[in-house]
């Protein structure tokens, strides 16, 4: 077995631990098909290369790894070995950050199948069906539903914390968000009016997809807390801006943040100190595509340029400028962590031919698939 590559798509999720004090990482990666195979191998450490750890999980295809130092990123190999214990050479690189039991902003990817990463969805605005291409299968297979109407706006969500996406729509002429969670089970929630723009996040950081609204007209905020049924109201914003919000902070709740297009300016407030920032980023024409594109648990500052398929990107911690030429002028940018890393990856959608190219912030390689057509929409795949 060991003179052969050991091909492996590792798949890393953050998720809650048993144990109060540590966080948790949970890897998961496709078999080997030697006959002869015995086990495997996770190593880890805190630096990439550098793997100080090494834990024997037998001939399991995920494993949890506990006692970990909560919010640190870790960097993991796994490699096989046969019933002589010869071992196959290692494969390639993933990382992720622990996060302790009770903690965290929840994930906002758009993982409909629960694995991680984020599947390949598009909605169809004139019959209200969902069509999901599912990444645990590498984008092979799919499923459907059906939820919505031609006048909704889609705002899926992991709304009950359970680390898969519920599909969910905002219904503006009512103000009521309807949710289909993935345990089969839907539920109706008025919040908002028919001017409100839906902004659902984690904005406490419970883990659970709070419902919000941002009022364009006075720049309020309005969040419905779903695990305690209480809600806030917040002013952040002046008649024109665009909502952003994000963990730029890195304490796992969403900061309010706006984007003012008559000066390319964005708007910050950090939930971890209540400070507020600004910063210039952005033309008249690019689209906000903010998201975590490094994996250090900070949503970064970034447009995608049409004109030129270029997506700047400002990490808000390093005040490192990054640009990316990924796309061409019709695109829809779709980004998204499609390969579990906590990374968000370049992803933009061809409306012509309904194909995802998607670049890969780990490995710099990339993908293609063809997934919706017209008078279907993309959703980006989320963090």
């Amino acid at each position: 077995m060991t003179r052969n590559t050991l091909l492996l798509a590792v798949m890393l999720v953050s998720f809650a631990s048993v144990a109060e004090a540590a966080g948790s990482l949970s890897v998961q990666w496709d078999p080997n098909p030697e006959s002869d195979l015995a086990g495997y191998v996770i190593s880890y450490g805190t630096t990439s290369g550098a793997y100080t750890t090494a834990v024997n999980v037998g001939k399991r295809t995920s494993y949890t790894l506990t006692n970990l130092v909560d919010g640190r990123q870790y960097y993991l190999s796994v490699q096989a070995y046969d019933t002589q214990g010869l071992m196959s050479p290692r494969s390639a690189e993933v990382r992720g950050s622990a996060i302790r039991s009770g903690t965290g902003e929840s994930s906002s990817r758009l993982d409909v199948d629960g694995d991680g990463r984020a599947d390949l969805v598009v909605y169809d605005p004139t019959t209200g069906k969902w069509d999901v291409r599912l990444s645990s299968t590498t984008f092979t297979t799919s499923t459907t539903y059906q939820w919505g109407n031609s006048s909704d706006i889609q705002v899926p969500g992991d709304y009950d914390g359970d680390r898969r996406t519920d599909l969910a729509v905002y219904r503006p002429a009512s103000g009521i968000w309807y949710i289909y969670f993935a345990t089969g089970q839907w539920a109706p929630y008025q919040w908002g009016t028919a001017t409100d723009v839906p902004v659902p996040r984690d904005y406490n950081g419970d883990g659970r997809t709070d419902l919000a609204v941002y009022r364009p007209s006075t720049g309020e905020w309005f969040i419905y807390y779903l695990a305690n049924g209480t809600w806030a109201r917040s002013q952040w914003g002046a008649a024109g801006d665009k909502p952003v919000p994000g963990d730029y902070d890195g304490d796992r709740r969403t900061d309010l943040a706006v984007f003012r297009p008559s000066t390319g300016e964005w708007y910050i407030v950090f939930s971890s100190n209540g400070l507020s920032t600004k910063y210039a980023w952005g033309n008249a024409g690019d689209q906000l595509v903010p998201g975590d594109y490094d994996g250090d648990g900070r949503t970064e500052i970034a447009v995608w340029r049409p004109s030129t398929g270029t997506w700047y990107v400002l990490n808000l911690a390093t005040r490192l400028q990054t640009g990316y030429q990924w796309g061409a002028p019709t695109d829809k940018p779709v980004p998204g962590d499609y390969d579990g890393d906590d990374a968000v990856d370049l992803a933009v959608w061809r409306p012509s031919t309904g194909q995802w190219y998607i670049m890969f912030q780990s490995f710099g390689t990339w993908t293609a698939h063809q997934w919706g057509g017209s008078p279907q929409l993309p959703l980006a795949g989320g963090r």
